[in-house]
């Protein structure tokens, strides 16, 4: 219902997603709406199930599938991941089965541009992501990124959004993306580079039978990009699954521009 009522709703946001889905991956407008619609599904979905899980705790565990072919990492990982089906329950999965991940988040302080109803709620989900993790979000700023330099260096992990302009140290890279050059934070690649620790992109989405985490290919510090060999992985699994990637809406020549 929340999915329905912001496609009819907000006319800009379905004209710009379905805009950005035909230009992108050439579909006809017909399958676009359905698929823009299945976009603010999942996106509405992530909350509702959030919620769930926060007034049933004790579901959280069983309601990821165990995976046969999930890959071995071993050492400290930089797990990025975008807006895309489930990133929190992704991230407390992983910290459930991996040990020590320190999640890079946007501070909710009086700087947050989000409405007071929407911001009472994130300061709700952070605070549980928080408690369920039992480490604080370390944050966006530039002492974020030197934060999660030690963390690495330390050996433990990391996990982060990669879709969204700017990073930890305020620094953006152009970067081509369905045959768009965009501008996304450059974070991933900064710590990549400076701690030598991979990074895999992984992202997590619901299905009847549970949860399921999909992993692209780990990407090597050593390459010679690893932000662009990082969206293309992403790249991949955005054509094969479009319906759970929240900003179609938010694509445009030279920048992701992120809703507030």
């Amino acid at each position: 219902m929340v999915a329905a009522s912001v496609f009819i709703g907000d006319r800009a946001r379905r004209r710009a997603g379905v805009q950005a889905l035909t230009d992108c991956l050439r579909m006809r407008r017909s399958q676009a709406l359905r698929t823009h619609l299945g976009a603010l599904r999942s996106e509405a979905l992530e909350e509702a199930d959030c919620a769930y899980f926060i007034a049933r705790p004790d579901r959280l565990v069983s309601a990821f599938r165990q995976a046969t072919d999930e890959p071995v990492d071993d050492g400290p990982v930089i797990y990025a991941t975008l807006h895309f089906g489930s990133p929190v329950l992704a991230y407390l999965d992983l910290c459930r089965r991996r040990g020590v991940i320190w999640m890079i988040g946007r501070p909710l302080d009086a700087a947050n541009p989000m409405e007071s109803a929407k911001l009472d709620w994130a300061r709700r989900k952070v605070a549980w992501v928080e408690a369920l993790s039992g480490r604080a979000f370390l944050g966006t700023d530039a002492a974020a990124i030197a934060a999660a330099r030690e963390r690495l260096l330390a050996g433990e992990s990391v996990f982060t959004p990669f879709d969204v302009p700017g990073d930890v140290a305020t620094r953006s890279a152009a970067v081509e993306m369905f045959s768009r050059r965009v501008h996304l934070a450059a974070g991933v690649e900064i710590l990549a580079r400076l701690t030598r620790a991979p990074i895999r992109p992984i992202v997590a989405i619901s299905r009847p039978d549970g949860f399921a985490l999909l992993h692209g290919a780990r990407v090597e510090p050593a390459v010679a990009s690893p932000l662009r060999s990082t969206m293309e992985e992403f790249s991949s699994i955005i054509r094969r699954h479009p319906e759970e990637w929240w900003m179609w809406p938010y694509l445009s020549f030279g920048a992701l521009e992120v809703p507030s």
